[in-house]
């Protein structure tokens, strides 16, 4: 019948894909998830949560249990790197809170994935851990694993990230991953390594994001877990970096030559990021992968579908990695509250591209915009960055209403809306007519 609910399959259990899972079965449809690894896993630790997630998050009811694990943070503050100097700052609370009613959060990603994951169990979403899928079938849409079990689903949502398979089944959209020359460093502190330094005791005064902007290079330090621990990424661009620093990721002995190397690195920094690599203990090194966007993001048959990663890989610059790839299954969870007919699904994904890619391409390219902004060489340009940086608050920008103000959700509904209107226009009197089957 056309109102009975979809059965719908999500390749990847990321915060992607469990955000669409949430949003999905919010619709009203079965929802199973099949995920390669053995167990929920999230590589990382720090992710801020901006007012364009905090905000689905509360039309989902997860704000307050989110808020739980997280620091509300208060301002963001852009330094220089040679003293530490505040350049300009975003008043989040009470600006920015304000505006958009919504905090601005920062949490560590493992804790957010068991919040959106014990949400899904509470749906009733099935996850299916250790799913090695042999097959998918995208004209007849069915998912087949390595041991021979077929599921068969309404359409497949492929969350399955930057190495996704998903995206290789889509003609044209085979592109691989490659080394965007860009490499972090993490380093997590605790409240006291912070508090016994005269130099860096100011930093855990008010929960904030510090920004220090360098030459090649930018500092980004934030607290999690109620202020008790600190998360520090270093951010480099265009180095040549020693092969044993990129090395042996959780190896105590490289940990050791890549805190020399950093401690060389920025040893003409501010007094701050110096004695925050004096005090580090190690760091953790990831070569920051980058991917082509894609140019479509539906398979021709209608029944494949890809969000987050999958399709718009973004670099961490302005935060908005995780939250797009949110924003993604927010959107999808809106369109489909009120398309039920199994005949519009191929439209109603069609859709989906159209109004959430012109969206995401700007903010790839926006983050790539903000790597050059924070890491300018010392010269006219950088000085005339710090000189319109200075002249007054950024919290209100034309843009970031844009990005803050969005509701993903909302939009959803609005396209379904538009998408039904269309049909009932081109099919007079057939809109929630049975299927044929």
């Amino acid at each position: 019948m056309a109102n009975s609910p979809f059965q719908v399959a999500i390749v990847g259990c990321g915060i992607g894909g469990l955000a669409a899972a949430i949003g999905i079965t919010n619709a009203g449809h079965k929802v199973t998830i099949f995920e390669r690894a053995s167990k929920l896993d999230q590589v990382g630790a720090g992710i801020q949560i901006a007012p364009n997630t905090t905000g689905i998050f509360e039309q989902w009811g997860l704000l307050t249990q989110i808020i739980s694990h997280s620091v509300e943070l208060h301002h963001i503050k852009f330094r220089s790197y040679r003293d530490g100097a505040v350049i300009s700052r975003i008043q989040i609370d009470p600006q920015l809170k304000m505006a958009y009613g919504v905090p601005y959060l920062a949490i560590h990603r493992a804790d957010l994935a068991q919040v959106l994951f014990e949400k899904t169990e509470m749906l009733g979403v099935q996850t299916r851990f250790g799913a090695q899928i042999s097959e998918i079938n995208l004209l007849d849409p069915s998912i087949k694993l390595a041991n021979d079990e077929q599921f068969c689903c309404d359409f497949i949502l492929g969350a399955d990230g930057l190495h996704s398979m998903c995206r290789e089944l889509i003609p044209g959209q085979a592109q691989q991953p490659f080394f965007s020359g860009d490499v972090a460093f993490r380093i997590i502190l605790s409240r006291s390594d912070l508090v016994m330094s005269e130099d860096l005791s100011e930093l855990t005064q008010c929960p904030a994001v510090d920004i220090y902007m360098g030459p090649d290079a930018h500092v980004v330090l934030y607290p999690l877990k109620g202020c008790e621990l600190y998360n520090i990424v270093l951010l480099l661009s265009d180095e040549h970096f020693p092969r044993e620093i990129l090395e042996n990721r959780y190896n105590s002995t490289a940990d050791q030559h890549r805190l020399e190397w950093l401690r060389t690195r920025f040893s003409m920094w501010s007094r701050g990021i110096r004695a925050i690599l004096a005090v580090a203990s190690g760091a953790t090194v990831w070569q920051l992968e980058h991917c082509q966007e894609a140019t479509h993001w539906v398979h021709e048959a209608g029944r494949l579908a890809l969000s987050g990663d999958a399709c718009h890989a973004t670099l961490p610059y302005l935060g908005q990695g995780a939250a797009q790839a949110i924003e993604d299954g927010a959107f999808l969870g809106g369109l489909f509250e009120t398309i039920k007919d199994p005949h519009d699904i191929k439209g109603a994904l069609q859709l989906y591209e159209t109004i959430r890619k012109p969206r995401t391409t700007v903010i790839v390219q926006k983050s790539i915009e903000n790597r050059d902004l924070f890491n300018m060489k010392d010269g006219p340009s950088q000085q005339k960055r710090d000189e319109m940086m200075n002249e007054g608050p950024l919290s209100l920008t034309e843009f970031q209403k844009w990005l803050y103000g969005h509701d993903a959700i909302a939009a959803g509904k609005a396209a379904a809306k538009d998408f039904q209107r269309t049909q009932s226009k081109m099919h007079p009197g057939t809109l929630g007519a049975p299927a044929l089957m």
